[in-house]
């Protein structure tokens, strides 16, 4: 109990989750510290090259390699994320591979995929005929 009122806390900007898939987040996406208290359950070295560029002051430029993509792109964001920017991901509709963009409501940087539509959004893209 105490996992999934933690997860409905910290995971609050993903979107509205049944009680079910609160449950299953709390099952896996937590672990218990060696002090007894709650943690995320993943690599926190996910962030360090974007705290490395964060303190040392460097604007990186992707554009270049996104521009270099040349296979059917889907960008998939949250509608309420605050990581990648609306204009943003409006830009790489434009450029580059020209990507499709699916913004989710109600979520915020990653949507889960636990909601079937979310799934099937993914599905469609990566089966429909690229011709």
């Amino acid at each position: 109990a105490a996992a999934e009122a933690y997860v409905r806390v910290v995971c609050a900007p993903f979107g509205n989750l049944t009680d079910a898939q609160w449950r299953y987040m709390a099952a896996v996406g937590t672990r218990r510290k060696a002090d007894g208290s709650l943690e995320m359950n993943y690599d926190r070295a996910i962030a360090q090259p974007y705290q490395k560029a964060y303190l040392e002051a460097k604007d990186i430029n992707l554009w270049p390699l996104y521009d270099a993509i040349r296979c059917p792109t889907m960008v998939l964001r949250g509608a309420q994320s605050d990581i990648l920017l609306h204009d943003t991901a409006a830009e790489m509709t434009t450029r580059g591979p020209r990507a499709q963009l699916v913004e989710v409501a109600g979520v915020g940087h990653a949507p889960m995929f636990l909601d079937e539509l979310q799934v099937r959004i993914v599905q469609d893209f990566l089966l429909a005929d690229p011709g």
